[in-house]
């Protein structure tokens, strides 16, 4: 069976009763745990070591970086940097999911740090004061990074233990989230493809019919009938493209859901409505899968928008632009009721 495996990176002359426990510990819950100095990494022959563990990190799932007070060995390909800073580097450059610990004492010592830049103090909890700078620094690059900055004191092992497990378990249930965000997805995804495929001949049948019986009711019918058809589209597009599923309502909360002001157009609907949707998919931090709307608690706002699954900005797919913003148009024509059964058509849990 397949396992996360966890990068465990930090000095290790220091921190090796905290290292032996984390061991025994990412162990024990099924994890793989990595740990240069217990033999996990496979040290290539044609690569320095400081590579080997670089290159192992690839590999990788997790990565845990733990700061104590000393600055460790120094990278072979940039002095500037120990081997802990380019292990970060490397998981950061890789996007993995990083939950850095820094040692009480050393985090009291950054913030003295911080308020006398300019002076010479000695701090008690660096080992060597000529790397005080360095390791201070290094925890203003994490601290200071847009996402993936997770940070937390510990002074035991056991601090970081009972982190480690409410991070983990909170990447667990983004997984099942994700999950069932995926499988309405894919059914509103099946939804719009099989609209898409039926509703033209499906037109075209019910406009032979009408002519033919009531041919002078035909045009109005008709054009309800496709005004229904592209309000369909409309909701499905965002739903499907914009991260969004319906929650069920009672029919109260369904006749205020569906009104619409005379200034709306589908972004002052879409705005004034977002708050009585389920978020599916929304980062704020601009990265992975990105919304463009965003609800402001003062006023509503819009960013751009790009798409969930291409991450294409919106201007940037005018086949859905065109559904979206003639699907509203079609939407605002259909009486109140036509409005509510669109929703509860569409709507999944």
């Amino acid at each position: 069976m397949a396992a996360p495996k966890v990068f465990v990176s930090s000095t290790c002359y220091d921190l090796k009763e905290i290292r032996d426990n984390l061991y025994e510990f990412i162990d024990s819950l099924g994890y793989i745990p990595i740990f240069s100095d217990k033999n996990d990494v496979f040290y290539h022959p044609d690569l320095h070591t400081h590579e080997a563990c670089l290159k192992e990190i690839e590999s990788c799932q997790l990565f845990v970086l733990i700061i104590g007070g000393r600055f460790g060995g120094k990278y072979k390909y940039d002095t500037t940097k120990s081997i802990v800073n380019a292990e970060y580097s490397a998981a950061k450059e890789l996007n993995l999911p990083i939950i850095t610990f820094v040692s009480r004492d050393v985090y009291g010592n950054h913030f003295m740090y911080e308020k006398n830049k300019d002076k010479e103090i000695e701090y008690t909890a660096i080992s060597d004061q000529k790397y005080a700078k360095n390791i201070f620094e290094f925890i203003n690059s994490i601290r200071r990074s847009n996402i993936n900055n997770g940070l937390f004191e510990f002074e035991f092992a056991r601090d970081i233990k009972t982190i480690l497990k409410k991070q983990f378990a909170g990447m667990f249930y983004d997984f099942l989230w994700d999950r069932k965000n995926k499988i309405e997805s894919d059914k509103t995804r099946s939804l719009l493809r099989n609209l898409t495929a039926i509703s033209e001949k499906t037109e075209e049948i019910i406009e032979n019919i009408y002519r033919k019986v009531e041919p002078e009711k035909s045009e109005a019918v008709l054009l309800n009938i496709e005004n229904q058809t592209k309000a369909k589209k409309f909701w499905l597009a965002l739903t499907q493209n914009l991260g969004f599923s319906l929650r069920k309502r009672d029919q109260k909360e369904l006749e205020q859901f569906v009104v619409i002001k005379e200034d709306d157009d589908w972004v002052k609907y879409f705005l004034r409505t977002i708050s009585d949707m389920e978020y599916t998919s929304l980062d704020l931090n601009n990265d992975g899968k990105l919304l463009y709307i965003v609800r402001n608690n003062s006023n509503n706002s819009a960013v751009p928008i790009r798409w969930v699954e291409s991450n294409e900005p919106f201007d940037e797919n005018p086949d859905l632009v065109e559904i979206i913003e003639k699907g509203f148009d079609a939407y605002r024509q259909l009486s109140q009721n036509s409005r509510i059964e669109i929703i509860k058509e569409i709507t999944f849990y």
